[in-house]
């Protein structure tokens, strides 16, 4: 637990975790924007509770995630949390709270995650996934989140077992499971069609989406994630 606590410390640099790390007590999240890296090796983080964070609008293990140019990008790689617990009235998800430009979230797991009270974005994995560009998109590659139970009290929300929200986004390979029904997308909202999806089994299915910002916004649904899944999009608004 120190050593994971000595991240906030060097934002800019790069970590590999050598051994699994248990949490105890109430972790005060990593605030600020994280541009290093963070490699968690194929180890695990347990009891991740968070209730304290700071001035940040953003709340998971790490608040922002964002690198500086496209060959210096931010990451959470190799990474699996069980059992967080995060009681916010701010957009949060378990891993990172907003995923930025130049970002990269892959082989991550997330299984056990509760949130509640939190506000605009709601997300099993992350909050909000964000680029600004082909180049500065941000991606989210092979990553799983089981039993997630995601609440909001605003009434205006996306709440998504992945994300709640993506734009400029390319996801491969992503699955969430919620244990609400109504909460049952992997992303509740595409905003813009700079998104790309590619879901993977016995073949593979590319959706390109269409639209505009202003008046097509589509749900993303995933039909019983398993080896031959394919993602099904329905337009809202």
């Amino acid at each position: 637990q120190s050593d994971l606590n000595e991240v906030r410390n060097s934002l800019t640099a790069h970590y590999k975790q050598m051994a699994d790390i248990t949490l105890t007590g109430t972790w005060n999240q990593i605030v600020g924007t994280f541009s290093g890296g963070y490699d968690g090796n194929g180890y695990t983080i347990s009891n991740l509770t968070i209730s304290n964070f700071g001035n940040s609008n953003y709340i998971g293990l790490f608040s922002v995630l964002q690198g500086t140019s496209s060959s210096a990008r931010a990451y959470v790689r190799n990474l699996k949390l069980e059992n967080v617990n995060i009681s916010t009235d701010r957009s949060a998800g378990a891993v990172v709270g907003l995923t930025s430009t130049y970002s990269d979230i892959t082989n991550v797991e997330v299984d056990g995650v509760t949130i509640s009270g939190g506000h605009y974005w709601i997300g099993g994995l992350t909050a909000l996934v964000e680029g600004n560009s082909t180049a500065g998109r941000s991606t989210v590659t092979n990553v799983i989140v089981k039993n997630a139970n995601l609440s909001s009290t605003n009434s205006t929300k996306y709440i998504g077992a992945v994300a709640g929200e993506l734009r400029w986004a390319q996801v491969r390979y992503a699955w969430g499971y919620s244990n609400t029904a109504s909460q049952g997308y992997s992303f509740t909202q595409v905003f813009d069609a700079n998104c790309t999806f590619i879901s993977v089994g016995g073949g593979y299915k590319t959706t390109f989406l269409t639209g505009t910002q202003t008046t097509n916004r589509y749900v993303i649904t995933l039909s019983n994630p398993t080896a031959t899944s394919t993602y099904t999009t329905s337009k809202t608004g």
